[in-house]
């Protein structure tokens, strides 16, 4: 027999999980990885290799969920491959048993049996005596078959195919993935995070591949960095790189890192107020504008439901010095400037220079903001109405035919109505954030 030269890695319970960890991670890199990876049974267990499409197993289990489970770490989502399995095995061996018991028995080795716990319950004390004396093997796998082919034609009559087929409306499932894709296409996490990370002092780098890898900087605004782990971490943006190296985290607009992102901007301090200088061909030197945000929001449980008419809407307003609105006429992105947060004796003798127009700003700011929101508000009142009392009436009507709708049950919708409704005289304006602007 000749001999090959194969990267190779192993992967077994005595290793540490920083240990597995590498070792998964230099199996999943494509370029310079390994090309083969030995496991014991616990590379069966949560770690997904779908980047794989060769599976040798040189013992077979005893119970089959255990080797559909081993299939499993190859054949799931982000797979692009036949998976292929090699069993090896031993002429006249209990190897070799096992390997016509799956293959001629369950034929778990074509597809997913999902008779085979079920068969596997009742013929496993008769397997086992077989492993020892494969001559009765022939009539134990004509029974399996039996079984087999019996328990999941039971299973595929029970399934509920007018159910299945009201379940699936490929037209709104369509619009839904259109709405997704243009949803991720359009507003990206990757500039957010990136700029998040720039303003906030954390290092980052380009990682291996298409990752990012993310350390505490020297120069953060504090110590503590939302979602980010202690000596750092790699992250990614694409879905199918996640899917390859499950030792990168995958960045979404729900991640826990974005969403302590968010959480520091809206409830936090950063960001709440700032002083910019900036040049902009439509202002003269020395003008200032005062740009601020507006959050309406309703401080009611959530699990009343309001968000869904009115989720915290936020209302930007810019004004000249003269206090003339021109928030249409210029976007927070056209603004852009030197931020004073480092010179605040700059920063100071701007602010009380300018003491008496801001105060002039903000009441004049707080006028138009609120005349906004009670648009805003009522609009939202108007939806919640209309959907609350349509689906009343179809309760009602649902009740004039069938005596099983209780007449609680109505009272109880009125009551929700009631309750969503009078909620919205609660809603408020908050006073978010300000930035003011002078022109050089």
């Amino acid at each position: 027999q000749g001999r090959v030269a194969l990267r190779a890695a192993v992967f077994h319970e005595d290793m540490d999980l920083v240990a597995r960890d590498r070792a998964a991670a230099y199996f999943a890199d494509p370029d310079e990885g390994a090309q083969l990876l030995l496991c014991s049974e616990i590379g069966s267990e949560g770690r997904n290799f779908q980047f794989a499409h060769h599976l040798v197993m040189f013992d077979l289990p005893f119970d089959p969920e255990l080797l559909e489970q081993r299939i499993g770490r190859l054949d799931r989502i982000g797979q692009r491959e036949t998976v292929h399995l090699h069993v090896p095995y031993l002429a006249g061996s209990a190897g070799e048993v096992l390997m016509r018991w799956y293959r001629d028995g369950l034929r778990s080795f074509e597809s997913i049996c999902p008779a085979a716990p079920a068969v596997h319950a009742a013929l496993a004390d008769r397997l086992r005596e077989i492993l020892a004396d494969p001559q009765q093997l022939p009539a134990l796998l004509d029974e399996a078959r039996g079984r087999t082919d019996r328990i999941n034609a039971e299973l595929e009559a029970g399934r509920d195919r007018l159910l299945e087929l009201h379940s699936h409306q490929p037209l709104v499932g369509e619009r839904l993935v259109e709405a997704l894709d243009t949803a991720e296409r359009e507003h990206s996490v990757e500039p957010f995070l990136a700029d998040f990370w720039d303003a906030f002092g954390l290092e980052h780098e380009p990682g291996p591949g298409r990752s990012v890898v993310l350390r505490e900087g020297a120069h953060m605004l504090s110590e503590h960095f939302p979602g980010l782990l202690p000596g750092g971490m790699t992250v990614t943006f694409r879905r199918d790189d996640a899917l390859d190296h499950e030792d990168r985290h995958f960045l979404t607009w729900e991640h826990p890192m974005t969403r302590g992102c968010l959480d520091l901007l809206t409830s936090g301090p950063l960001g709440v107020a700032a002083l910019t200088v900036c040049q902009h061909p439509g202002f003269r030197t020395g003008s200032v504008l005062y740009e601020a945000l507006f959050v309406v929001e309703a401080p009611v449980p959530a699990a009343l439901g309001l968000r869904r008419f009115l989720p915290p809407t936020v209302i930007r307003l810019l004004l000249d010095g003269q206090g003339e609105d021109q928030t249409d006429r210029l976007a927070h992105q056209e603004l852009r400037g030197l931020c004073l947060s480092g010179n605040k004796k700059l920063a100071d003798t701007v602010i009380r220079s300018q003491q008496s127009r801001i105060n002039a700003l903000q009441q004049r700011a707080e006028e138009l903001a609120g005349g906004r929101a009670a648009g805003i508000v009522e609009q939202a009142r108007q939806a919640a109405k209309e959907e609350l009392d349509g689906e009343y009436r179809r309760l009602q009507a649902l009740a004039d035919l069938n005596p099983n709708i209780r007449k609680d049950e109505l009272a109880a919708a009125a009551e929700q109505r009631s309750v969503v409704l009078a909620a919205f005289d609660l809603v408020r304006l908050r006073f978010d954030a300000l930035r003011l602007i002078v022109m050089r």
